[in-house]
């Protein structure tokens, strides 16, 4: 039999700027995760290092893939880890209600 679960508080704001309503959502910090990201990249840049003194060595097609999408996935864990740490809680614009 299902029971009743009281739902969590909401994490929103909701704010009227220039006439428009918008949501802020705070960022929700995991300094655990944010610590592990940070020693992921330190070794994903390390391996990168090394694949990008081998493409300079000798060029391989597929090792410059391999670079690219390695530069692609590192810009991103870097946003990540940015907005893990400094993001303050980011405005999501509605259109104005018709009341």
């Amino acid at each position: 039999m299902a029971r009743y679960v009281e739902p969590r508080a909401a994490r929103h704001r909701v704010e009227v700027v220039d006439g428009a309503e918008q949501l802020r959502v705070p960022v929700r910090r995991n300094w655990a995760i944010a610590v592990f990201l940070g020693l992921w990249l330190v070794l994903w840049g390390v391996g990168g290092g090394m694949a990008i003194v081998e493409l300079v060595r000798r060029f391989d097609p597929f090792l410059l893939l391999f670079v690219t999408f390695w530069a692609i996935a590192g810009l991103f864990v870097l946003g990540l880890m940015a907005m893990l740490i400094a993001a303050p809680a980011r405005p999501a614009s509605m259109p104005p209600r018709n009341t």
